[in-house]
């Protein structure tokens, strides 16, 4: 019996760690005045350097590599860059000395000398030659490879390798002394399986003004952190200007912080204050890494896209209040805004995923999101696009469903009863194959849509319907998702 007294101090010991922690996501949602939302295209591929080139006199304690073609070296853009010849095999790096491209000639470059032409032209047929640079009874007898690698000014390693390989090629010598040309081309392939990868800008006017700029991106190849990043640059032919907006990695299909190799806690890119709005172009190049990297794009620019002068022309101002952001994946996780905007998802949910934002009288619209445990995102700020009178937009998320989406339906009280979805970054689609499928109606009479997603063949309520599915006690439905059109 004088246990019992004890009870209440004992059970006070224990803490419940069934529970989960909880993220704040902060932000808020304003009406958007005007938007770009623009797709990116493959930029012309010839942006990317090659070269032709041999081995020759192998088995000599001078070997050679001899260059018959190049083109598109990138530029330097700080005095002192330079290229450095390299054969490589598994366990070594066999330097041939620098140069640098002058004239459309190459020239040996050694600091501090005078620089000499490595190429000859003897009937419109070019030859350029690399000696071996090793001291003397260090000939390599065979290597597999070439590169070229592109060397920081004032070169803090001049025996070593310490800029980004932007050439390679195999080199097939087995015994001849001398090999036959192959091409040599940029080390990192884009195109996957046919598929290049995929990209959009999506801009508010607002926003624009101040240098923001929101980039979608999916299938991506993952680069040598130590060797490679991505850049997103803003610029201008007409009035020859050009500005970064920042630059980032990408690990395992996700943006990733250049420094810390982490994701990034939002999609939203500054162009350091600069107006967006007197731009017309954006580019993703490809930026080799190093200490003392010059600024500025090199030649490698995978993906380009042009977009319409902003008109600053005004749009309804509908009420921002009672909006509803849920989080994909834990759609339970939401909140509505306040009559500010202002709004405060506590979430569980950690890792890559979405934030949806609903409400009755503006576009369906979403931003990625990277949960860390433990840490709060703040300032995931919106700009939300009135409806579009007689359209209907969908999204439906792949976090939202226990299998990866391979079809996706909306099915309801529209024409012909139902509509495909897709993920192919057309009609309405963002970004392709991301796990996001979308459908957009337009033309529409008709002021409610009640739906379902038919979902691999299975039927769903959409989690994140501006009026979702009600259900009674014993689990009968009342509706179905809505969506009201405006007219």
């Amino acid at each position: 019996m004088l246990i019992l007294p004890l009870l209440p101090m004992i059970s006070g010991c224990f803490q419940d760690y069934t529970v989960d922690e909880r993220m704040a996501l902060i932000g808020k949602l304003v009406n958007k005045s005007e938007q770009q939302l623009v797709a990116f295209s493959p930029f012309d591929s010839s942006t990317f350097a090659t070269m032709d080139a041999r081995v020759a006199e192998l088995n000599t304690p001078k070997p050679k590599i001899v260059v018959s073609s190049f083109l598109k070296l990138p530029k330097a853009l700080q005095v002192g860059e330079h290229f450095e010849m390299w054969g490589v095999n598994s366990t070594n790096l066999y330097s041939f000395g620098k140069f640098v491209e002058q004239n459309g000639s190459l020239f040996s470059y050694i600091e501090g000398n005078p620089a000499v032409n490595l190429c000859v032209n003897t009937g419109g047929l070019l030859s350029c030659t690399f000696e071996y640079q090793g001291a003397a009874g260090t000939s390599p007898t065979n290597f597999d490879r070439l590169e070229v690698s592109l060397e920081p000014a004032r070169d803090p390693n001049p025996n070593g390798r310490d800029g980004a390989v932007i050439l390679a090629g195999d080199q097939v010598t087995g015994n001849a002394t001398d090999a036959s040309y192959e091409k040599m081309g940029f080390p990192i392939k884009f195109e996957q399986n046919g598929i290049f990868p995929a990209a959009s800008i999506q801009m508010f006017f607002e926003d624009a003004k101040k240098g923001q700029v929101i980039l979608k991106q999916f299938g991506f190849p993952d680069l040598d952190p130590a060797a490679f990043f991505y850049e997103l640059r803003a610029f201008d032919e007409d009035i020859s200007a050009s500005a970064s907006c920042g630059s980032f990695n990408v690990k395992d299909g996700k943006i990733v912080s250049v420094v810390t190799g982490l994701p990034r806690e939002s999609d939203v890119f500054l162009c350091g204050g600069i107006d967006l709005t007197q731009f017309r172009s954006m580019i993703i190049s490809l930026e080799p890494k190093y200490e003392g990297n010059s600024k500025g794009s090199f030649d490698f620019i995978p993906l380009r896209v042009n977009y319409s002068p902003f008109t600053s022309s005004g749009i309804e101002d509908f009420s921002i209040y009672n909006l509803r952001a849920s989080v994909a994946g834990k759609p339970t996780d939401q909140d509505l805004t306040d009559v500010a905007g202002n709004y405060t998802v506590l979430t569980t949910r950690v890792g890559h995923s979405y934030l949806v934002f609903r409400g009755i009288n503006h576009d369906p619209s979403f931003r990625q999101i990277h949960v860390i445990r433990g840490k709060n995102i703040t300032a995931l700020s919106d700009l939300m696009n009135p409806k579009i009178k007689g359209t209907a937009l969908f999204h439906a998320f792949s976090q939202d469903f226990d299998d990866p989406i391979t079809s996706a339906f909306v099915v309801g009280n529209i024409p012909g009863g139902e509509i495909v979805m897709n993920d192919s970054g057309i009609d309405g689609d963002l970004v392709k194959s991301d796990g996001i499928w979308t459908a957009r109606l337009s033309g529409l009479t008709i002021t409610d849509i009640d739906y379902e997603f038919r979902i691999n063949g299975k039927l769903y309520d959409d989690p994140h319907a501006e009026v979702r599915a009600a259900y009674r006690a014993n689990g009968t439905r009342i509706n179905k998702s809505r969506f009201q059109v405006r007219q």
